[in-house]
């Protein structure tokens, strides 16, 4: 069970439970952990819905619910706001010193140093640790990059997702979504990977949809 005084642990900057045997719902607490960057739900036997709440985390920059029991709808993703600025000093990487002057490893995340504009950035590991390797002093993220939720009992539509215009990963497989595919999907021009199969998708494959996915 994930107990809801997870609320109470405000500086938590990453969280991975995966591949665990855990069988209690997502708590709403969650919500309420705005440094949070990345969660990691994943391979557990988890049930009821995706809370709401999870879609307006300021700085999470990547979700993982995939292989789960999971009901219900996608929750509704708020726009990253830019003029709020946030420093989200949670996900700074504390465990090296290295640090390199134009391009920050995060795991392939998006962000920026505040006088520079965000970009892809290259994913680098340290083979004999196997974790990235460098640490900034300050990052401010630019929304959700990496989305999976595969293999749930999710439905609905997709409609949720057009704010997530940062995505670079999306896999929303074996799933029961029963819409068409949005047009939206144009304006995530910096995916790399989408994994919609297995689901109950209708209509046809919008004409312009890759026009501008140079990176898909």
């Amino acid at each position: 069970t994930i107990p809801q005084s997870i609320s109470n642990c405000s500086n938590l900057g990453r969280l991975n439970l995966g591949r665990n045997n855990l069988n209690s719902t997502i708590p709403d607490g969650f919500s309420t952990l705005d440094r949070l960057g990345l969660l990691d739900l994943s391979y557990n036997y988890l049930t009821g819905q995706i809370p709401n709440g999870v879609g307006s985390m300021s700085c999470l920059i990547e979700l993982d619910v995939g292989f789960n029991r999971l009901t219900g709808t996608i929750p509704n993703f708020l726009p990253f706001n830019y003029s709020d600025n946030r420093t989200c000093d949670s996900i700074l990487l504390t465990d090296y010193k290295t640090q390199i002057e134009d391009c920050f490893d995060l795991n392939n995340a998006f962000c920026e140093k505040k006088e520079n504009a965000p970009g892809i950035l290259p994913r680098k590991y340290d083979p004999l640790v196997n974790h990235i390797i460098y640490e900034v002093d300050t990052i401010n993220t630019t929304g959700i990059v990496k989305f999976s939720a595969d293999q749930n009992f999710l439905n609905g539509n997709l409609q949720n997702l057009r704010n997530l215009t940062t995505l670079i990963e999306l896999s929303l497989s074996n799933n029961m979504f029963t819409s068409t595919i949005p047009s939206f999907f144009r304006n995530m021009t910096r995916m790399n990977y989408t994994d919609l199969s297995s689901n109950m998708l209708v209509g046809t494959i919008p004409s312009d949809l890759f026009i501008d996915m140079v990176n898909l």
